[in-house]
């Protein structure tokens, strides 16, 4: 059975991988499984799995591996998280839009045809107990207003919300902010808050009893006191440093609210977790990092055996059940490293054997991720700085990142699989992280004597490990990158040691010290700035001396600043006050700041969007080699992610330097769509001069790379006439190459038009009716040009420049009156029009809207002010003006040039008795130009024209 056991192991983990680039697309996502349970009956297992960003919540039965879907989580809405009340019922929290919501779910696993039934719970108020012990019942905290209720009620009435006065328990804590349930003990925990006093106190009771006891009280308490379980109603099982140096595993008295034994305690580390047996008696296992690595100690000789086996197995693998079913023994196992994203696994422990479940991210198993190495460096004081060193596994390019980690206080880094340090290392960035003093997990003084001394010993700390692992080494660049605390850190790095670093990256840092004990209200109250002081140390001048606002002289390194204006943690002043000056000095300086974003992001975009910016960052002012070919496909999706960000302006305010920058390196790099783009930056000088021949040379490689919106914008350059490059045959032939290519049905449209005309090709106008038949090809079987709202739009738009343009005989538009006569049920074609006004519209600001001006045909060029018309049709014969139809355009004469070209064509036909048409003068638009609007019959006579001409604004006195 043991040799079965390693072979099944090994099936699933024993896979020949090649170093790769990651596409930043499926390095930051949402794994592909995740929050697996098994269900108390041992025969089911629920995981949510996620693609694309679609989640579907998932059973698998045990035996069969069979797996169907329970639970489907459409677009606005995501699961947080869920647990099992029996195995027929789940409990889902989960968000729609922005609202957190809860329900049940039936589960009904054999039955194909209805596999669940979820019933929303409408009651606020949280699950507090699934009481195991109790036949289809819960616990449920029912919070009405500031009180918080319990209910011990059966499933069918939680799901019909049905409270009963009987089903209520009594005796409850008038003042209670939070309740905890021990299900093992039967016993009930309470939270209270006395706002006079600070005071925090933890009370229990055993259900059967309805006196509380305290438990302890939190006050300016200064150690660790974590309750795990009650050893017997006397005693607790706690994880404290109360007079230790570590967090250790202790037995609380609460009679005598005193430690009355050590029953475990690290020499180096502090513990995380601990449990006991079920009996209570003594512990069951504890939990402490070391070297960065999750490990679990057991005090049972089996459990340990059992651990030790699997170890075996799984190399040096972190190994955590997370889930674990004491009937069956089965347990769900997570297996991960620094280098490996995990996967999930059932140990049967009866039989022996592990089989997998699914790995986290499948898609990137061919990828061979970094290593991180641990080291232990002595600083001056003797003090032993842990330090991770994440290195490339292919592509080196001789850069060393400098990671200081955020908070600082009481949080540590650990050797585990991180997404953004495997990404730098992918592209060639040796990544190093120090747990300096301040961080958590190596006892009490470790953490204390980080306390105050940002820009001081904690920095001192990082430059220890970076000097050692420089001199090992040897790194042609070094630039120090961090978030939150890491950002302010990243900084000071490289104020203070101005000849070790090349750059610096500092996000949703903050760079003025005094500022965070004033930069609100809220922070202005005096438990605030106590707070604030816990980590910064007391407020006084001596602040100013390691704030990098007051230190910008010594700032001469490119640097990045990164920011979310809606950042309550760093507020976005720090970041705008160290821009300022920086920018003010004539400093190297970018900044990029989140449009929606608090202290981090809280979508996957956000990420892929913060790296590529940051590696395109490092590789400028570093002035490092091109990618190597193998990385065209990462870099054309993370040029393209920029480019459109910087487009659309939604996540990052509009940039168009930036966008056509973008675009223009994916172009360079092969990408058709990319390409397009940058044909269009180069056409109407957005972000770059103004090149119509690049314009064209680009739209030409993008259409031959398969781009059909590319071969749509040549149809439209070769026949517009203010282009000067007309060439009807070139534009059929690439309308004609777009809709081959799969472009919408605005081709076909296109093409129609040049059957209607008679332009590049013979007119045809039954070929012409074909194509503005838009019901008959939305029903072809076959057809790959999609009839969207942009075709429909086109329509009009076509029909003005066949009518206006197409040198029509009376008998040919009588042939092609079907192309319109459709948009009313008896058009008129033959009316006269009265002109009612015609000069300027000025736009008043603060109303947002625009005001007709002085009746001239002499335009003041003020930009985004308008000129226009406006005129009534006048009746001949007694016709309904509401069925009118007629067509007109706005046509513009640069100065010193002799002719007009079209500009806008529109086909008027609503029902209005007044008519308005206006042009938005524009930068595009100069003193002498000419401006004219016409309008026309169906049959092509002229009935109005008005040219204005701008002029020069008059300038007050």
């Amino acid at each position: 059975m043991k040799k079965l056991f390693l072979v099944l192991i090994f099936i699933f983990i024993s896979t020949i991988v090649h170093a790769k680039p990651i596409l930043p697309s499926e390095l930051f996502t949402s794994p592909f499984i995740n929050q697996v349970q098994i269900n108390p009956n041992g025969t089911l297992v629920a995981a949510l799995f996620t693609t694309d960003d679609h989640s579907k919540l998932s059973l698998m039965d045990v035996k069969t591996k069979k797996i169907k879907t329970i639970l489907d989580f459409n677009e606005g809405s995501r699961l947080t998280s869920y647990q099992w009340i029996n195995d027929e019922y789940l409990y889902i929290n989960y968000y729609y839009n922005k609202d957190s919501l809860k329900g049940i779910l039936k589960i009904n696993f054999n039955d194909d045809n209805n596999l669940g039934e979820f019933h929303k719970i409408s009651s606020p108020g949280y699950l507090l107990s699934t009481l195991p012990a109790v036949k289809d019942e819960v616990l449920y905290v029912h919070s009405a207003g500031n009180a918080l209720d319990i209910y011990q009620l059966s499933i069918e009435n939680f799901i019909k919300g049905e409270f009963k006065k009987e089903q209520e328990w009594n005796n409850l804590l008038s003042d209670s902010i939070i309740y905890y349930y021990v299900d093992a003990k039967s016993i009930l925990i309470g939270y209270t808050y006395n706002k006079k006093s600070s005071e925090v106190t933890t009370w229990y009771r055993k259900p059967s009893n309805a006196k509380w006891t305290k438990l302890f009280t939190w006050k300016d308490v200064d150690y660790t006191f974590k309750v795990m379980g009650f050893i017997d109603e006397n005693n607790l099982l706690v994880l404290s440093n109360k007079d230790q140096e570590k967090i250790s595993a202790m037995k609380f008295n609460i009679p005598d609210q005193s430690f009355s034994e050590v029953l475990y305690q690290h020499e180096e580390y502090d513990l995380l977790a601990a449990k006991l047996v079920e009996s209570g008696e003594e512990l069951d296992w504890v939990t402490y990092y070391s070297h960065g690595q999750l490990v679990s100690k057991y005090f049972n000789n089996a459990e340990e055996k059992k651990s030790k086996k699997i170890k075996e197995v799984f190399g040096d693998k972190q190994i955590l059940t997370i889930s674990r079913n004491q009937k069956t023994k089965t347990s769900i196992l997570y297996v991960s490293a620094s280098d490996d994203p995990g996967a999930y696994y059932i140990f049967d422990e009866q039989k022996n054997i592990i089989s997998l479940v699914d790995k986290t991210y499948p898609s990137l198993e061919d990828i061979t991720f970094a290593k991180t190495q641990v080291f232990n460096i002595q600083s001056d004081d003797s003090t032993l700085i842990e330090t991770y060193l994440t290195t490339p596994t292919n592509y080196n390019n001789g850069v060393l990142l400098v990671m200081p980690h955020g908070d600082p206080i009481g949080v540590r880094e650990v050797d585990s699989y991180n997404s953004k340090v495997q990404y730098f290392a992918s592209k060639g960035y040796s990544v190093l992280r120090t747990n300096f003093r301040g961080s958590s997990g190596f006892g009490k003084n470790f953490q204390k004597s980080g306390i105050g001394q940002f820009g001081q010993l904690i920095e001192k700390d990082i430059t220890t490990a970076v000097n050692y692992i420089s001199n090992k080494y040897h790194y042609t660049h070094t630039c120090s990158i961090g978030a939150s605390y890491g950002g302010y850190s990243s900084v000071m790095l490289a104020i203070k040691h101005p000849e070790k670093y090349d750059c610096v990256v500092a996000m949703f840092g903050i760079y003025d010290l005094p500022l965070l004990f004033n930069e609100g209200n809220y922070r202005s109250k005096p438990e605030q700035r106590k707070a604030i002081a816990k980590l910064v140390g007391e407020y006084s001048d001596d602040l100013k001396e390691v704030s990098p606002v007051n230190l910008i002289d010594k700032i001469n390194v490119p640097i990045l600043l990164i920011a979310g204006d809606e950042d309550s943690t760093a507020v976005i002043e720090h970041t705008n006050r160290l821009y300022y000056l920086l920018k003010k000095h004539n400093k190297d300086v970018e900044q990029l700041i989140y449009k929606g974003v608090g202290h981090g992001h809280r979508i996957w975009y956000g990420d892929r969007h913060e790296m590529a910016y940051i590696d395109d960052f490092l590789i400028k002012k570093l002035k490092l080699n091109p990618h190597q070919d193998e990385f065209k496909l990462v870099d054309i999706e993370e040029d393209k992610l920029l480019a459109y960000s910087f487009s659309k302006g939604t996540y990052v305010s509009k940039n168009v330097d930036l966008e056509t920058y973008y675009f223009k390196k994916a172009a360079l790099n092969g990408d058709a769509a990319a390409m397009n783009d940058l044909a269009v930056a180069y056409e109407y000088g957005k972000g770059i001069e103004k090149n119509l021949k690049l314009a064209m040379e680009w739209y030409e490689k993008a259409s031959d790379g398969g781009n059909a919106q590319a071969s749509f914008n040549l149809g439209q350059t070769y026949i517009d006439e203010s282009l000067g490059l007309v060439d009807e045959k070139k534009s059929f032939e690439s309308y004609k190459k777009a809709q081959k290519q799969g472009f919408n049905a605005r081709a076909i449209l296109a093409m129609g038009e040049h059957y209607c005309r008679g332009v590049g090709v013979e007119r045809d106008l039954e070929e012409c009716l074909s194509s503005f038949d838009l019901d008959a090809l939305k029903k072809k079987d076959d057809n790959k040009n999609e009839v969207n709202k942009a075709t429909y739009a086109d329509v009009d738009y076509r029909l003005s420049r066949i009518f206006i343009m197409g040198k029509l005989s009376v008998e040919e538009i009588e042939k092609l009156k079907p192309l319109v006569a459709g948009k009313y049920q008896k058009p008129v074609y033959e009316f006269s029009i009265k002109e009612k006004y015609y000069g300027s519209y000025v736009k008043d600001v603060e109303l947002n809207q625009y005001e007709q001006g002085k009746m001239t045909d002499k335009i003041p060029l003020v930009i985004e002010n308008k000129l226009g018309i406006e005129y009534k049709l006048r009746e001949k014969d007694n016709i309904d003006l509401g069925l009118n139809l007629f067509f007109a355009r706005w046509t513009k004469k640069e100065k010193n040039t002799e002719s007009f070209f079209p500009d806008t064509y529109y086909l008027l036909k609503d029902e209005r008795t007044l008519w308005k048409s206006k042009w938005t003068i524009s930068e595009d638009d100069h003193v002498g130009d000419e401006i004219r609007y016409e309008a026309y019959d169906i049959y092509h006579h002229l009935l109005y024209q008005r040219t204005f001409t701008l002029v020069e604004p008059l300038v007050n006195p």
